[in-house]
């Protein structure tokens, strides 16, 4: 049966969102407090447990609808198909970025993008983990891991246990990816599938370059990208960087991406000038600093 991500958040109500959030889970939240379930435990170990379950789950109760860039991420634990379990503050003592995707089975544009997913890990895995969180309900464990031996998936794949990342990020589509950095911090978001394997390795360039930059107090790259109103990239355009100080024209490439090298602050954006066919919104701008270092500017194609 074709479901949505809008079908499964609409069959719940206020009161049950809350509770899916501080519901006591199964395995993965006794794990992020240290404690295996498997061993025995004294008084004071199941306390100190309990005591830490408690706490992770009122983050996540405290979390729901505040997800966006920027965004500081509660810990988290969950089971995953290769019989181990995913901690998100322990993966990021190990890598320097966590990719987050929130998908489902029966999503076509999701299980599309997963080769490309496939090949940017292999070529990052060193610095960056990636794992699949499935947000139905109804896709078991068992279900994920066949899905993952026949379509030759090695990172991590799991539940989002109680729709907790996509109540969160007030998730209404899929696929949906995050990614962390090593501070726990959101850097970047994308409602949508990723259009190739070049894109999501450009993607973990990005930020891994800038994660050295920031250790070496370098310079920060943004990055932004003008799409036509059917999503393909406008190649030509010129976007306009602008500070207190000074402008600075940056043109986009064949993919419609525009990047300034620069140093870390705060920068007006706004389409400068457009290729024949094509016009912007009078109105269309961002802001690119600190709390987002990317964005998309939409055009209009005539014609």
């Amino acid at each position: 049966m074709k479901k949505t991500v809008i079908h499964i958040l609409a069959g719940l109500t206020l009161a049950m969102l809350l509770a899916g959030c501080a519901a006591t889970r199964s395995g993965g939240e006794a794990s992020a407090g240290g404690i295996n379930p498997a061993e025995s435990t004294t008084p004071r170990q199941a306390s100190a447990a309990s005591e830490s379950a408690d706490d992770a789950a009122a983050d996540w109760t405290e979390a729901v609808g505040k997800g966006k860039i920027g965004f500081q991420m509660p810990d988290f634990s969950v089971p995953t198909v290769s019989g181990e379990t995913f901690t998100l503050s322990q993966t990021l003592k190990e890598r320097e970025l966590v990719l987050i995707n929130l998908w489902a089975s029966w999503c076509g544009p999701c299980v599309h993008e997963f080769p490309f997913l496939q090949q940017a890990y292999e070529a990052n895995q060193d610095r960056v983990d990636v794992i699949a969180l499935s947000v139905e309900q109804g896709d078991s464990l068992e279900k994920l891991k066949q899905f993952s031996e026949e379509n030759h998936v090695s990172f991590q794949i799991g539940q989002d246990e109680n729709l907790r990342l996509a109540q969160c990020f007030n998730v209404m589509s899929i696929p949906t990816s995050l990614l962390v950095d090593r501070s726990g911090k959101v850097v970047w978001m994308q409602t949508g599938a990723m259009r190739s394997a070049e894109d999501v390795k450009r993607l973990f360039e990005q930020y891994l370059q800038k994660a050295g930059m920031e250790a070496g107090n370098g310079e920060v790259r943004y990055q932004i990208r003008v799409v036509d109103q059917a999503g393909n990239p406008v190649a030509g355009a010129v976007v306009n960087f602008c500070s207190d100080e000074a402008c600075q024209p940056v043109p986009a490439d064949e993919k419609g991406l525009c990047e300034y090298s620069t140093a870390p602050g705060e920068y007006h954006v706004q389409i400068l000038s457009l290729p024949e066919g094509y016009e912007a919104e009078t109105a269309e701008a961002l802001t690119v600093g600190p709390e987002a270092e990317s964005g998309t500017l939409s055009v209009r194609k005539l014609g």
